[in-house]
């Protein structure tokens, strides 16, 4: 009997993979190719947290965003697919704020 392949932190995967050897539906695996970017920023009031919620909220490869404004580095971090750290610091930079990755 062949046994399910396995994936590190199967919850991160959120569409389902079907093995060309494996042919049944019961042998389909959850992958989700999301990834979580971080950045220091310089958005420190409510003001400016809404004038960047505007670029993120329309941005269709923004799954999910926050930022944490009593965080002395102003924290944001950014759900995507797709998009790389020099998306969303270009994304954030554009609207006049300081943008950088946390590694």
């Amino acid at each position: 009997m062949m046994e399910k392949p396995r994936l590190l932190f199967p919850a991160l995967y959120p569409f389902s993979i079907l093995s060309p050897n494996l042919k049944t539906p019961e042998h389909t695996t959850q992958v989700n190719i999301q990834e979580v970017l971080i950045f220091k920023t310089d958005v420190k009031t409510k003001a400016d947290k809404l004038q960047i919620r505007k670029s993120l909220d329309k941005h269709p490869l923004v799954l999910q965003w926050n930022i944490d404004l009593d965080d002395v580095d102003c924290v944001l971090r950014v759900v995507s697919k797709y998009l790389t750290h020099n998306d969303i610091t270009n994304l954030i930079t554009q609207q006049g704020y300081h943008c950088e990755e946390l590694a």
